[in-house]
Protein backbone atom coordinates (compact mmCIF):
# COMPACT_ATOMS: atom_id res chain seq x y z
CA UNK A 1 0.00 0.00 0.00
CA UNK A 2 3.17 2.30 0.89
CA UNK A 3 4.34 1.96 -2.59
CA UNK A 4 0.84 2.84 -4.61
CA UNK A 5 0.38 6.34 -2.61
CA UNK A 6 2.27 9.74 -3.44
CA UNK A 7 4.25 10.74 -0.03
CA UNK A 8 2.01 13.81 0.37
CA UNK A 9 -0.84 11.51 0.80
CA UNK A 10 0.98 9.11 3.35
CA UNK A 11 1.80 12.34 5.41
CA UNK A 12 -1.66 13.36 4.86
CA UNK A 13 -3.40 10.54 6.17
CA UNK A 14 -1.02 9.48 8.97
CA UNK A 15 -1.56 13.48 10.52
CA UNK A 16 -5.31 13.09 9.97
CA UNK A 17 -5.52 9.62 11.55
CA UNK A 18 -3.29 10.84 14.51
CA UNK A 19 -5.67 13.69 15.05
CA UNK A 20 -8.68 11.00 14.94
CA UNK A 21 -7.19 9.04 17.42
CA UNK A 22 -5.84 11.36 19.83
CA UNK A 23 -8.63 13.74 19.86
CA UNK A 24 -10.21 12.53 23.34
CA UNK A 25 -7.07 13.05 24.98
CA UNK A 26 -5.70 16.01 23.51
CA UNK A 27 -5.83 19.51 25.82
CA UNK A 28 -6.49 22.02 22.78
CA UNK A 29 -8.80 19.46 20.17
CA UNK A 30 -6.45 21.22 16.97
CA UNK A 31 -3.16 20.72 18.47
CA UNK A 32 -1.17 17.35 18.38
CA UNK A 33 2.04 16.99 19.91
CA UNK A 34 3.93 14.28 18.18
CA UNK A 35 6.06 11.33 19.94
CA UNK A 36 7.83 10.52 17.31
CA UNK A 37 10.82 12.85 15.58
CA UNK A 38 10.45 13.65 11.36
CA UNK A 39 13.09 10.34 11.08
CA UNK A 40 10.56 8.18 13.24
CA UNK A 41 7.49 9.22 11.01
CA UNK A 42 9.24 8.69 7.54
CA UNK A 43 10.76 5.55 8.01
CA UNK A 44 7.16 4.36 9.54
CA UNK A 45 5.64 5.74 6.03
CA UNK A 46 8.47 4.61 3.79
CA UNK A 47 10.18 7.94 3.17
CA UNK A 48 13.61 9.95 3.72
CA UNK A 49 14.00 12.39 6.23
CA UNK A 50 13.98 15.12 3.90
CA UNK A 51 11.11 14.39 1.80
CA UNK A 52 8.80 14.64 4.94
CA UNK A 53 10.37 17.25 6.52
CA UNK A 54 9.72 18.85 2.78
CA UNK A 55 6.40 17.74 2.88
CA UNK A 56 5.55 19.19 6.52
CA UNK A 57 6.61 22.18 5.38
CA UNK A 58 4.69 22.29 2.33
CA UNK A 59 1.72 21.46 4.16
CA UNK A 60 2.48 24.82 6.81
CA UNK A 61 3.29 27.05 4.04
CA UNK A 62 -0.39 26.15 2.14
CA UNK A 63 -1.61 27.09 5.86
CA UNK A 64 -3.16 23.17 6.17
CA UNK A 65 -0.78 22.42 9.77
CA UNK A 66 0.81 24.99 11.94
CA UNK A 67 4.02 23.32 12.53
CA UNK A 68 6.50 24.03 15.38
CA UNK A 69 8.76 21.55 16.11
CA UNK A 70 6.81 18.49 17.39
CA UNK A 71 3.80 20.36 17.51
CA UNK A 72 1.20 20.36 14.99
CA UNK A 73 -1.84 22.45 14.92
CA UNK A 74 -4.85 21.57 12.51
CA UNK A 75 -5.53 24.25 10.25
CA UNK A 76 -7.89 23.25 7.35
CA UNK A 77 -8.60 19.43 7.51
CA UNK A 78 -10.48 19.76 4.70
CA UNK A 79 -7.87 20.84 2.37
CA UNK A 80 -5.75 18.14 4.04
CA UNK A 81 -8.43 15.66 3.39
CA UNK A 82 -8.31 16.86 -0.30
CA UNK A 83 -5.09 15.33 -0.87
CA UNK A 84 -6.07 11.66 -0.26
CA UNK A 85 -6.38 10.00 -3.36
CA UNK A 86 -9.75 10.07 -5.28
CA UNK A 87 -10.78 13.05 -3.49
CA UNK A 88 -9.78 15.62 -6.12
CA UNK A 89 -7.36 15.98 -9.22
CA UNK A 90 -3.82 16.89 -8.78
CA UNK A 91 -4.84 20.18 -9.64
CA UNK A 92 -7.66 20.53 -7.83
CA UNK A 93 -6.06 18.99 -4.65
CA UNK A 94 -3.39 22.23 -4.83
CA UNK A 95 -6.06 24.25 -4.77
CA UNK A 96 -8.60 22.73 -2.24
CA UNK A 97 -5.46 22.82 -0.07
CA UNK A 98 -5.40 26.10 -0.15
CA UNK A 99 -9.03 27.32 0.42
CA UNK A 100 -10.55 28.10 3.89
CA UNK A 101 -12.73 25.22 5.01
CA UNK A 102 -15.88 26.92 4.13
CA UNK A 103 -14.98 27.48 0.79
CA UNK A 104 -14.14 23.97 0.27
CA UNK A 105 -16.96 22.58 1.66
CA UNK A 106 -19.40 24.76 -0.35
CA UNK A 107 -17.70 23.18 -3.50
CA UNK A 108 -18.04 20.02 -2.37
CA UNK A 109 -21.70 20.45 -1.87
CA UNK A 110 -22.22 21.92 -5.25
CA UNK A 111 -20.60 18.86 -7.17
CA UNK A 112 -22.70 16.53 -5.71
Amino acid sequence: MLGSTRADERIARFILELFERYKPNMIESDVLTLSMNREEIGSYLGLRLETGSRIMSEFHQAELLEVNKRNLRMINPSGLQSLLSGCATHERRQHYARLPVHAYSSMLTEAM
